[in-house]
């Protein structure tokens, strides 16, 4: 999907840079360069919502007094805009197997519906986005070990709970498991189904974002541009069983 977009807006813009990079101002990379250790910018490494705290560091000052639209909220565009029209692709077929099963169609099922289309786009959007230039990129090598994490936590101050809290790798392992609690809650609401399951699913997700990043979006890209990075194979399940728990206690729904 992210290929075919990715073409279909390079053929209708007649541009070599695709609609979201035109939103966005950002600091052109050297050409597809080696990236350097990961070491180097602990901050940055990782392929969800920790990524653009330092993100936002890189913007350079338009000096006008039009900003341009933050990666953050270009993913939640994307996300909202892409969810609504999914979900109303797939209001007819969704309806008649509700029909056939229960009879009817409720305001749940719709708000299921919407919410589980925008939520699918937003893990797409907030993990892949914003698309570089094929031809100005940087290439970013993998971070295959758990301890580099450790490392990027200690090469900020850590010594007390507010540094903890203001350090940018903390926040992103937060926000990598915040990212995917939704999916562990629609796992218990909607599917009834438990621990187990949120935690498998929330792997498998997982596993498929960081191997889309790691072959470059499947060939897309000569290279990856975004870090493949094994602590996110952690956080991101774990935020789905904490969700799958928080609906539990919340809900008071059991699997069945």
């Amino acid at each position: 999907v992210a290929g075919m977009w990715f073409r279909a807006t390079h053929a209708l813009c007649g541009v070599s840079t695709p609609l979201w990079r035109v939103l966005t101002i950002r600091r052109p990379a050297p050409a597809r360069k080696q990236s350097p250790p990961a070491s180097a910018n602990r901050a940055d490494h990782g392929p969800d919502l920790g990524r653009h705290v330092a993100a936002r560091h890189d913007r350079p000052h338009t000096g006008g007094t039009v900003r341009p639209m933050s990666t953050q909220g270009l993913a939640a565009v994307v996300a909202i805009v892409g969810g609504i029209v999914l979900a109303t692709v797939l209001f007819v077929p969704v309806a008649a197997v509700h029909y056939r099963r229960h009879g009817r169609l409720t305001g749940g099922d719709l708000a299921a519906l919407l919410t589980t289309t925008v939520y699918g786009l937003a893990l797409w959007t907030y993990t892949l986005l914003p698309l570089p230039d094929s031809r100005d990129f940087t290439c970013r090598e993998p971070i295959t070990r758990v301890s580099t994490l450790v490392d990027g936590i200690r090469a900020y101050p850590h010594d007390t709970l507010l540094d903890l809290a203001r350090n940018p790798m903390v926040l992103q392992i937060v926000l990598n498991v915040v990212l995917f609690v939704p999916l562990g809650v629609l796992l218990r609401v909607r599917a009834r189904r438990g621990v187990l399951v949120a935690g498998s699913v929330g792997l498998a997700v997982s596993l498929l974002i960081e191997l889309t990043q790691y072959t470059g979006i499947w060939g897309l890209y000569p290279c990856a541009y975004r870090y493949f990075d094994v602590g996110d194979l952690i956080a991101n399940p774990t935020g789905a069983v904490v969700g799958s728990i928080l609906a539990a206690l919340v809900v008071g729904r059991t699997p069945e």
